[in-house]
């Protein structure tokens, strides 16, 4: 394996030899475009594109009888390209979004000890923690691409079948055009920020994992699965405040004229939180123990 970024040495005015560039030890970028350049990530990515064509489908079928439970959505999903945005949206939260960012992290560490590439890494002069950061990092803009893959072809799978249209939500009234790029906006922003949490637990499961990525993306979608179960019983309803998939949907206010803010900012803030803290218990892990295949 060919290690210049690693290996260089940086000299001084006066010639002399000084230390390691431990600073380029496996870029950001580097990792950035290993990750793109696996099967598996493109292929992920293929889905996020695929997978508004299927919702577009599915809606179409709807209208067509097929499904008559789902008439009223199907009317408002093919009223306008916010709608149909807003729908498929909805439905990748619940479950498409989440698997992707299950994958990816999941794999970041298990996938690379699996194939004894993470003890190459770890003969390279830089930190554990910096190594763990930058895979965090560099996984992370992959997740972003993936969303913004998967709301771009949503909008223009609207644009081409559905028009230019206001945004008419569940109840209220209608956001008119104007408004709707920077909503959308904040939605993807707010979305983002709350697969962050995600993404930190499946970098904890991967490093836990240790050669098994397998076990680490199930237990991911396990975990997220179960916190919606618990969130939703009424026994728990002390419990499912503090829950990090309380308010996942608030981004559906901004589908409304009046913004309810506090709920978003809740729901950030537990995102953020639960991020914060499946970091640390990976970054612990990774930096104490021996964990490489």
């Amino acid at each position: 394996m060919a290690e210049p970024a690693a290996r260089r040495v940086e000299v001084g005015a006066g010639g002399g030899a000084a230390a390691y560039r431990r600073t380029r030890a496996l870029s950001i970028s580097v990792e950035v475009r290993r990750q793109f350049s696996r099967r598996g990530i493109q292929l992920m990515l293929v889905a996020m594109a695929v997978l508004p064509c299927l919702l577009a489908g599915a809606v179409s079928a709807g209208k067509s009888g097929v499904a008559v439970n789902a008439q009223l959505l199907s009317d408002m999903a093919t009223s306008s390209a916010a709608n149909f945005a807003v729908f498929a949206i909805v439905a990748g939260s619940q479950f498409g979004l989440v698997l992707m960012v299950a994958y990816v992290m999941g794999e970041a560490v298990a996938r690379d000890s699996q194939w004894l590439y993470l003890r190459v890494l770890l003969t390279v002069p830089v930190p554990r923690g910096q190594l763990l950061r930058r895979k965090f990092i560099a996984c992370g803009i992959v997740c972003i691409s993936g969303l913004l893959v998967f709301a771009t072809v949503s909008v223009v799978i609207g644009l081409v079948f559905y028009g230019h249209g206001p945004l008419t939500p569940v109840s209220g009234a209608q956001v008119e055009t104007s408004g709707l790029a920077w909503r959308l906006a904040a939605i993807l922003v707010y979305i983002g920020v709350y697969l962050m949490w995600i993404g930190a637990l499946a970098i904890f499961l991967s490093v836990l994992a240790r050669d098994n990525p397998v076990a680490a993306v199930g237990g991911t979608v396990v975990v997220t699965l179960c916190s919606h179960l618990f969130g939703g019983l009424p026994t728990l309803q002390g419990l499912r405040a503090i829950l990090p998939t309380r308010n996942y949907d608030a981004w559906l206010m901004l589908t409304r004229t009046d913004v309810d803010w506090f709920g978003m900012r809740w729901g950030l803030f537990l995102s953020l939180f639960y991020t914060g803290v499946f970091f640390l218990l990976a970054y612990v892990r990774f930096t104490t123990k021996d964990i490489a295949k």
